[in-house]
């Protein structure tokens, strides 16, 4: 089995007219390695090179929750890497987290939720929080107004962030 390389990318927030936002800091851990890494600047776009290299040449597999998001905006604001990411798509190395359990439930005729033993509804969610609250039971913190605060500290080095921004973005990986 490859090796898998799990990323995420905290973004400008996005509204209408701009679905692919810029990339504030990439999150991302390797199989086999201990804890996610965060890159930010030109740093981003020189470790998804890597990444998608390493996929392409078989050596990996990319996981992201929510795929298409982040390789959108990948695509919109790393121009050199759309060759690379159009590639890695054709050649079945990106796997997404969402689709994957969405098209499990649907297999599984649990799609969107299903009924508990004592007969009432269970709704399910597929957002990241959702998915490892229902097989890890654990709950990651979603604040929103922290998950929309990475583009402040796009020029900030990473050892200047705060420890709930660094805790957010390696969990997210």
């Amino acid at each position: 089995m490859k090796p898998i390389f799990a990323f995420d990318f905290e973004t400008k927030r996005f509204r209408s007219g701009l679905m692919a936002p810029p990339v504030a800091c990439m999150s991302w851990a390797q199989q086999g390695t201990r804890g996610a890494r965060l890159e930010v600047g030109d740093d981003i776009e020189k470790q998804l090179a890597r990444m998608l290299t390493d996929a392409l040449e078989g050596r990996a597999l990319l996981v992201a929750h929510n795929a298409a998001f982040d390789f959108a905006c990948a695509w919109e604001h790393f121009p050199r890497l759309r060759s690379l990411i159009w590639q890695a798509y054709a050649d079945g190395v990106v796997s997404c987290t969402v689709l994957r359990q969405k098209l499990l439930d649907i297999r599984l005729g649990r799609y969107r939720g299903e009924f508990n033993d004592s007969g009432s509804w269970v709704e399910f969610g597929y957002d990241l929080a959702s998915l490892v609250d229902r097989f890890f039971e654990i709950q990651l913190p979603k604040d929103e107004e922290l998950r929309t605060s990475f583009w402040d500290l796009r020029h900030t080095p990473i050892a200047q962030w705060p420890k709930r921004h660094v805790d957010y973005a390696k969990n997210d990986a």
